[in-house]
């Protein structure tokens, strides 16, 4: 029976890439059509092209579950059609050990891409958004569209951070309500309380001229360090840092931050389980109510199955987070529900 295996696990691990494909180039299509309005004289065609093909390996991941399930169902369906899979189970093979080999092909696929997505594909994507909002902002940034943040008696407007890199930053110091000067820059840096302003720097006085310098001090706060909207930005080795530093600082009462940190790790860590156990439940149709059906109403299903998993974990992790509850049993908790029902579902095979 290893030549069936090997050809069941091969053709898993090819539709399972054919699929991720599909949907990664479909979703560059309309990223660049979206992204086209941006176009400008500093914004060329090129330079959305060139953010959008950077962009897309990172935005695949965000189709892996949904490849990785369709592609197998897809695998198992063809061979099933060709009656490959009855031969396995004719040699005494059980269903669920035919579904679990197939499987081997989508937790590989899953655990190589959230590798590279750690490695290469989140950085790259990070740089390219980073050099896109450079060339937007050179000609339509304005103070109000900058994230402003206040230390004392001084302000600082931004448009995002980056490591410890400071984008558009523009400095504002006040006193007794009066302007005294103002410095902007390109670029600044930060490390702990010093302010380090980059490129393209200039100095406008108001009242105090003799404050010309590149440093200063402001101390950032943390939510400016890292932001809830960004956090599915993060890679999980920063993930375990914010997390890690949010703990030490005793960062925010509600531990709004913290829950959001947690909920992207956990999704991290769990997502190549997720998969196996989604692929089981539907695997255990391809053995029963859906023997006999062609393999459109298998996509169909597979489809509907995913979309309806990830809109329960998707509620089930913001009711824990809303109350307060321990968020790993919102992530565990659909899978696990899901997996009880394919155990029982084995059992009447």
């Amino acid at each position: 029976m290893g030549i069936f295996t090997k050809y069941l696990i091969k053709r898993s691990f090819i539709t399972i890439l054919i699929v991720l494909l599909i949907f990664t180039f479909l979703d560059l299509l309309f990223n660049l059509i979206s992204d086209l309005e941006n176009v400008s004289q500093t914004y060329s065609f090129m330079s959305s092209l060139k953010y959008v093909l950077l962009s897309a390996p990172y935005r695949s991941i965000t189709f892996l579950e949904a490849s990785c399930l369709l592609g197998t169902i897809v695998a198992m369906g063809i061979s099933q059609l060709e009656g490959n899979l009855n031969v396995l189970r004719s040699s005494g093979m059980s269903p669920f050990k035919i579904v679990s080999i197939t499987s081997i092909s989508a937790l590989f696929i899953s655990l190589f891409f959230l590798s590279l997505n750690e490695i290469s594909f989140n950085k790259i994507y990070l740089d390219a958004k980073i050099d896109r909002d450079e060339y937007i902002n050179k000609t339509s940034l304005s103070s109000s569209d900058l994230k402003w943040i206040k230390n004392g008696d001084s302000y600082l407007g931004y448009t995002h951070i980056y490591e410890n890199i400071i984008y558009n930053p523009m400095f504002i110091k006040k006193l007794n309500n009066e302007i005294q000067y103002a410095k902007k820059a390109d670029t600044a840096e930060f490390e702990d309380s010093k302010l380090t302003f980059l490129n393209n720097y200039s100095f406008h006085a108001y009242i105090l001229s003799n404050a010309d310098s590149k440093k200063e001090e402001f101390t950032l706060p943390y939510f400016a360090k890292v932001n809830i909207k960004n956090v599915n930005n993060l890679s999980l080795k920063k993930l375990l840092v914010h997390n890690k530093n949010v703990d030490a600082n005793n960062i925010y009462k509600d531990n709004l931050l913290k829950k959001h940190l947690q909920k992207a790790i956990y999704e991290i860590l769990f997502a190549p389980i997720s998969i196996f156990i989604l692929i089981v439940f539907c695997g255990s149709y391809i053995f029963g109510s859906l023997r006999e059906s062609n393999p459109s109403s298998k996509i169909i299903f597979a489809v509907i199955v995913s979309f309806l998993y990830k809109t329960t974990q998707d509620f089930s992790i913001s009711f824990f987070i809303s109350y307060n509850l321990p968020l790993i049993i919102g992530v565990i908790l659909p899978s696990t529900v899901v997996g009880l029902i394919a155990i029982n579902l084995y059992k009447k095979i």
